[in-house]
């Protein structure tokens, strides 16, 4: 059987609250929280895309420019297996990767909670994002992978945001 990976959306970050739903028989439902199968291909790509345009996010972040927010995903191992992605904004570059403060409320992860301090390292990166205060943002490349799970009055707020992807 495969595993499943549990993916709490950009959304809560961007906007502020929740994104989309999902349904896991031993949780209740989490509306900022999607569970994805191992394998799936579209996330699979988006990861790709995500870890191979680093250093954009890397540039920018060095830049810090004011008016911007910048966050990035990593997948914490959940009791039993997999792992929940979850996103640590208020990133700031370190020797080897990055740190800043826990964006999600963990769902099955029970090791670190909501505003804690982390350390990513850059190898643990699964996506990244900036935000600004015009309601733009770059990067979210998970996030565009799950626009389908997206409730569809929330899904165009979302799709306005995003900006075009480096190439």
């Amino acid at each position: 059987m495969t595993a499943a990976r549990t993916w709490a959306i950009a959304l809560a970050v961007a906007l502020g609250g929740p994104a989309a739903g999902c349904k896991k028989k031993d949780k209740p439902p989490r509306p900022d929280v999607v569970d994805v199968r191992d394998g799936d291909q579209a996330m699979e790509h988006a990861i790709a895309d995500a870890v191979a345009h680093l250093g954009v996010f890397e540039a920018e972040l060095a830049k810090a420019e004011p008016g911007k927010r910048y966050a990035i995903k990593k997948g914490f191992p959940r009791p039993g297996g997999g792992n929940e992605h979850m996103w640590v904004g208020d990133v700031k570059a370190v020797d080897g990767g990055f740190a800043g403060v826990l964006g999600n409320e963990p769902r099955d992860v029970t090791d670190v909670k909501l505003g804690d301090p982390v350390v990513v390292k850059r190898g643990e990166v699964s996506d990244w994002m900036i935000t600004d205060d015009q309601g733009r943002m770059w990067g979210g490349y998970t996030v565009r992978a799950l626009m389908h799970e997206v409730d569809p009055a929330q899904r165009a707020t979302v799709e306005a945001m995003l900006q075009p992807l480096p190439e």
